[in-house]
């Protein structure tokens, strides 16, 4: 019974620790995380919870971020801060373990533009960056872990 009672605590922590991994950032901070110089190509996903295609195609990320290890998954919450409960409870449910920022940036005309110049501002939204090759890929669609591992050749 203690053995059950130790397990449980941890798993407990554990989901504590997932929600709390949620940073809130503003704009310039995203821009320094994808002007990174590393050797992996960094993915950015957009989304929010009140998203439905958004919350569909997480486990494609995570699946991304689990078996690409030459890849930086970054997913971008642009729920408002006061919804991030939202956002990691979905999080929490999915399993999703890959890196998660929350966009405080209400404004959206004055960074969506320096993102990507032809984005509307739709989401589900995905930019695939490739700093070492200085190459881009902005997808304004809902995709699938086969469709980012065949942009990711494109990159190569």
């Amino acid at each position: 019974m203690k053995s059950l009672l130790f397990i449980l605590s941890l798993l407990l922590t554990s989901a504590v620790q997932a929600q709390e991994a949620i940073q809130v950032i503003k704009f310039n901070e995203l821009e320094s995380l994808l002007a990174q110089k590393q050797e992996k190509v960094i993915v950015a996903n957009f989304w929010a919870s009140w998203c439905a295609p958004c919350v569909k195609e997480l486990p494609a990320f995570e699946q991304l971020h689990q078996h690409q290890k030459d890849v930086e998954v970054v997913l971008i919450s642009l729920d408002f801060v006061e919804d991030m409960a939202k956002a990691q409870k979905i999080l929490q449910k999915k399993g999703i373990t890959a890196k998660v920022v929350l966009l405080d940036e209400t404004d959206y005309d004055t960074w969506i533009d320096q993102v990507e110049p032809s984005w509307q501002g739709a989401i589900p939204a995905t930019l695939l960056v490739s700093n070492q090759t200085d190459k881009r890929i902005f997808l304004n669609e809902a995709v699938s872990y086969e469709t980012l591992l065949k942009q990711l050749q494109q990159l190569k």
